[in-house]
């Protein structure tokens, strides 16, 4: 038996396993294990953990000419332009014996063949867009860390001159994920692809297609393998989180050798290698036909485009506004330092000059109208899964003049489909936004109410931009997914790394909420963190009680703070449960009756319970919710308020080395990922708590008897009969315990905020998850819109934005502590005579 444990150095990858008994396969992702993780965020440990993702998901080798039909529309177009386009004959003949050579010898000859020639008076080979050299100069808009840098970028012709780096290097350009419209990825050799076609004789039911030229051979390459994939796979994440997105194309350059690849939120379609010298053809064909095709057919979500100036500044002014209602700490007398809080607080959600407006069109019999949306509360991490997004939304229906709209939460999200191919399963019942109103029908306190909700349309005629699902909706008439399609076409190999049942169909899905408020991380201190999680506790067993629903993703951001009308005078804000996507109806025993199906796969690591992640119990139950609420307090708890480890104050490493073993750590043992140990000991012998010395009292006597109540419930029994009369007793016992400590205890301590990864900045910048710096993330781009397809000598669907584009913000130091000052904002400082410099 072979043993290896995972999460002690951070810059281990990750590793997936299959199920005991036959259910889907728990999968630790960058998205479920490092949105609040603590291992290395840095570029070489990342790409190692995504190349390994992406070797799940990775679907080949497809014929080139097939891609090019079934993704590029090649015969259509070619029939219409062809003798528009340049001939491809000798096109990369400057690549001629750079093969071996370092990689930045590839970049100039690349791109000038790509490029218009004004000395031979060749055109472009993508008409209406230039290629650039990028490597040199990376996206740093997100900090150094996990910055990007693409050896090639594409851009639109309109954009260069908000990219291009000097007139003396008219080649070069800095990299921006948010306008890249596809990009291509240099090695210098071709045994450095990461891909290995079978040959002709190969079975390919045992063929291994991605990495598998050295996964497992002993080459020694392993690192560098992982790390080479892992860089494309990081380029196509952030090109889809930058954007408004529905899929994204990329070429991978090995040497001369080259690859298509469609990256899209089930997996990557990749095609057979071919040689650029030998057959300059297939990528000439693939620019060329790129140019001709509508924004759509090039994988942008042309139910979203810029918003107008005004649409902008209503935008800025609801926000604000909103701010003044929700935000804690606005009461100080000096107006200075009352207007410093809203511009850091604006800043999370307003990036100036990116603002996007997102069209509702109707659903539910209703005009939804147009929300307008600029930075996302959380972007996912990983290619695939539900790749959420959350946004504070500003509503507009008809009047962009009026002084202020409302605000509320859009969820913009990737749902499992549940089938592969065919239709979409009838109604809507299993959407969450028909969860949510259900559970508010039944009485469920603490949720959300929905405002309008459905699946994102595809295709030229979207007078409806959310559908709620109905009868035989052929999931080709709205936006999703195609890997899944692919993965058992006669040519792909299915050995190895590549694994199925992880492609699975997604679709776009939009929910809108009327509450829009703050992360649980933004507690004021431990009085607001108590009530807050127990306002969740309410509705996760209002939703047990009443609705027969357990939620099986209970995390800190999913828990949010509002001030509602009831409680406008309170210090306290109420604490309200979303993201019910993971959610399951119980069944005859009391645990959620179906498989841990494929969304497991985002569910968040660090906060599940022990026996789920131990395996001893893969079927959900609400004893692991409950469990995952006392582990959400405790990380809560030490990101944000003042405590010690042992008798002196703690130090960073001291608290890096307690969250790194009681959230982080796994084991990987015959294959197969297990963790919980610590929290077993802990929920047996407080071996960790126990040494946590909380300032606030209360903080320690709430979790020394909530760790009593659950321990006895969750050690005293197996997983028979009997689990489900304890998990009721135990839920009423936790429920009847906080309720009175709550009551009992007014003077819980307030505004005991202390911000202890900040404290310790350039430790932990390199390792800290983004939530847990408050870090804003960039606001996101909308760069296709719909446009009629004009004639062929011209670029279909420009994206080319409806108003003159606005100055971007200047780029803010790379500790992801510091915000960038937006112009708004230096106007702000101006008028009150402050200085412009960050705060």
């Amino acid at each position: 038996m072979s043993t290896k444990r995972r999460g002690r150095t951070p810059d281990e990858d990750s590793e997936s396993s299959e199920s005991d008994d036959g259910n889907a396969t728990i999968f630790l992702t960058e998205n479920s294990s490092e949105t609040f993780g603590f291992r290395m965020k840095t570029a070489e440990p990342r790409y190692q953990r995504l190349g390994q993702e992406a070797a799940y998901i990775s679907v080949g080798p497809m014929p080139v000419g097939e891609f090019l039909n079934e993704f590029l529309r090649r015969q259509q177009i070619m029939s219409e332009t062809k003798e528009k386009m340049p001939s491809p004959d000798n096109a990369f003949a400057g690549l001629s014996g750079c093969e071996g050579k370092a990689e930045a010898a590839f970049y100039e000859p690349l791109t000038r063949a790509l490029n218009a020639d004004g000395v031979t008076k060749r055109p472009s080979r993508c008409p209406g867009f230039v290629f650039r050299i990028t490597g040199f100069h990376p996206d740093t808009s997100g900090g150094q860390v996990g910055s990007c840098k693409p050896d090639i970028t594409c851009y639109a012709e309109q954009h260069t001159s908000t990219i291009d780096v000097s007139i003396e290097e008219p080649l070069k350009a800095r990299s921006d994920m948010g306008l890249a419209v596809t990009f291509i990825e240099v090695k210098s050799s071709r045994s450095d692809d990461h891909y290995a076609d079978p040959p002709e004789d190969a079975d390919l039911e045992d063929w291994s297609f991605a990495l598998g030229k050295v996964l497992g051979k002993g080459t020694g390459g392993e690192d560098k393998a992982l790390s080479d994939f892992g860089q494309n796979v990081a380029y196509a994440i952030a090109i889809c989180a930058r954007q408004l997105r529905i899929f994204c194309f990329s070429v991978s350059l090995s040497g001369t050798s080259a690859r298509l690849i469609r990256w899209d939120r089930a997996g990557a379609i990749v095609t057979e290698a071919f040689d650029l010298l030998t057959n300059p053809e297939h990528l000439c064909d693939f620019f060329w036909c790129l140019a001709h095709l509508t924004d759509e057919q090039r994988g942008f979500d042309c139910t979203a485009r810029p918003a107008t100036e005004k649409e902008e500044q209503l935008f800025v002014r609801s926000v604000r506004a909103h701010i003044l209602r929700q935000a804690p700490d606005l009461s100080s007398p000096n107006p200075h330092v009352v207007e410093d809080r809203i511009r850091r607080y604006l800043d999370a959600h307003y990036h100036c000059g990116c603002v996007t407006a997102v069209e509702l069109g109707s659903s539910d019999n209703i005009q939804d109208g147009t929300l307008l949306i600029s930075r996302p509360t959380s972007t996912p991490l990983s290619l695939t899964g539900r790749c959420t997004r959350g946004y504070w939304a500003v509503h507009v229906f008809r009047d962009v003049q009026k002084d202020i709209a409302d605000v509320v939460f859009l969820k913009d999200t990737w749902r499992y489909a549940g089938t592969i191919g065919g239709s979409v399963p009838s109604g809507d019942e299993g959407h969450e936004g028909a969860i949510l109103r259900r559970l508010r029908d039944k009485g469920v306190q603490n949720i959300p109410a929905v405002v309008c909700h459905g699946d994102v349309p595809g295709g030229t005629d979207m007078t409806d931009m959310l559908r709620p699902a109905v009868i035989d909706v052929e999931i080709s008439d709205l936006h999703a997914t195609k890997t899944q399609a692919y993965a058992m076409k006669k040519w792909a190999a299915r050995g190895g790394e590549l694994q199925a049942k992880q492609i699975v169909p997604r679709i776009h899905y939009r929910l809108v909420l009327a509450v829009a408020g703050f992360d649980l991380l933004q507690i004021t201190g431990t009085r607001e963190l108590l009530h807050s999680m127990y306002d969740a506790f309410v509705a996760l067993r209002g939703a047990f009680e009443r609705a027969g629903q357990l939620h099986r993703d209970v995390h800190p951001g999913n828990i949010i703070l509002y001030r509602n009308g009831s409680s406008s005078t309170s210090d306290v804000r109420t604490g309200y449960l979303i993201d019910w996507d993971c959610s399951r109806e119980v069944g005859i025993e009391g645990t959620g009756f179906d498989e841990y199906e494929p969304s497991s796969q985002q569910i968040q690591w660090q906060f599940s319970s022990y026996a789920i992640a131990q395996r001893t119990r893969v079927i959900h139950s609400i004893q692991d919710d409950m469990e995952s609420l006392l582990y959400v307090s405790i990380y809560c708890g030490l990101l944000r308020l003042p405590f010690k480890i042992g008798k002196t104050r703690s130090t960073h490493k001291e608290l890096r080395n307690l969250i790194t073993r009681f959230f982080d750590d796994n084991i990987v043992t015959d294959g197969k990922v297990r963790g919980g140990e610590a929290k077993l000991r802990n929920m047996t012998s407080r071996t960790w708590t126990k040494r946590l010395r909380w300032e606030s009292k209360a903080m320690k006597a709430w979790l020394d008897r909530v760790y009593d109540i659950l321990g006895r419930s969750a050690l005293d029994v197996d997983l028979n009969n009997t689990e489900e009369r304890m998990a009721i007793q135990t839920l009423h016992a936790v429920n009847e315990f906080w309720q009175k400590f709550l009551n009992d205890n007014p003077d819980i301590a307030h505004g005991d905020r202390r911000d202890n990864i900040l404290e310790n900045e350039h430790y932990y910048n390199r390792i800290a998850p983004r939530i847990a710096f408050g870090k804003p993330a960039q606001g996101t781009v909308s760069v296709g819109t719909k446009r009629p397809r004009p004639d062929s000598d011209k670029r279909a669907g420009s994206t080319k934005r409806r108003r003159t584009e606005v100055p971007r913000p200047p780029i803010g130091p790379s500790t992801g502590l510091t915000i960038a000052m937006d112009p708004w904002s230096l106007r702000l400082a101006a008028e009150r005579g402050a200085s412009s410099d960050n705060p």
